[in-house]
């Protein structure tokens, strides 16, 4: 498991624990467990390549479209989250 700096505090819903995907430079992770104030858990299981300062993307094309699909909300609302 890895641990992201970006929580609900940071605009992150709750709503998509276990439900969003963020990209690596060894691809896709999912996100897991609940969503916490300032930080959120990756399975970074078989990502060999990870490590401590690895960066990610949050909001990366048609991922990001996958994941606030399902909300109700259109694409350019995940933005309007984020502080």
């Amino acid at each position: 498991m890895g641990v992201v700096p970006y929580g609900y505090a940071d605009g992150f819903m709750r709503c998509l624990s276990n439900k969003y995907s963020f990209m690596t430079e060894a691809g896709p992770v999912k996100q897991r467990g609940r969503i916490c104030m300032d930080m959120c858990m990756i399975d970074i299981t078989d990502k060999y390549s990870i490590d401590v300062g690895s960066e990610i993307e949050i909001f990366k094309g048609e991922q990001s479209d996958r994941n606030y699909g399902g909300n109700g909300r259109n694409n350019s609302s995940r933005t309007c989250h984020v502080l």
